[in-house]
């Protein structure tokens, strides 16, 4: 027996809290796995517009892995956000982690051009955020079904 978190008492056999434990740490590697394609998917945009070179998933910051993990979080909380709503969420926290306006993106200064509402967005910055979701959201059912489909996953349900 266990306490939830309204303090009232919760009877789980081992073998499903073991599968709970299972499934947060699937949602953990799946949500990692998702933000990391997006980062890539980003970088390789990025690299068509002339944006410069971004960083490989391996090589990038931490604040920028932490920046993908938390908005493909978001998306597996909430998988139809919207390229606006997707936009918003990433606005905020880089408002939370100090960052503001600037012309040209400065990391050090936390300086970002894209530190403006959605609809101020230049169409090839918008696209940033759709191709976010999109990849979020393919990756997401792509790891599902070789979750599920997969002879470990299928053992458990038998």
């Amino acid at each position: 027996m266990t306490n939830n978190t309204r303090g009232t008492t919760v009877t789980e056999s081992p073998s499903a809290m073991a599968a709970a434990r299972r499934d947060s740490a699937l949602k953990a590697t799946v949500v990692e796995h998702a933000a990391m394609l997006a980062h890539e998917a980003n970088r390789w945009y990025c690299a068509t517009m002339g944006e410069g070179i971004q960083p490989s998933w391996t090589e990038a910051p931490d604040w920028q892995v932490a920046s993908a993990v938390l908005g493909a979080r978001a998306i597996w909380d909430n998988p139809k956000l919207t390229p606006e709503e997707i936009h918003q969420i990433w606005l905020e926290l880089k408002h939370a982690d100090g960052w503001q306006y600037g012309e040209t993106k400065d990391a050090e200064a936390k300086r970002h051009p894209c530190m403006v509402p959605y609809e101020e967005l230049p169409p090839e910055q918008r696209a940033k955020d759709a191709v976010f979701g999109a990849v979020v959201r393919s990756a997401f059912a792509l790891l599902e079904c070789v979750h599920v489909c997969s002879p470990t996953r299928q053992a458990d349900h038998e």
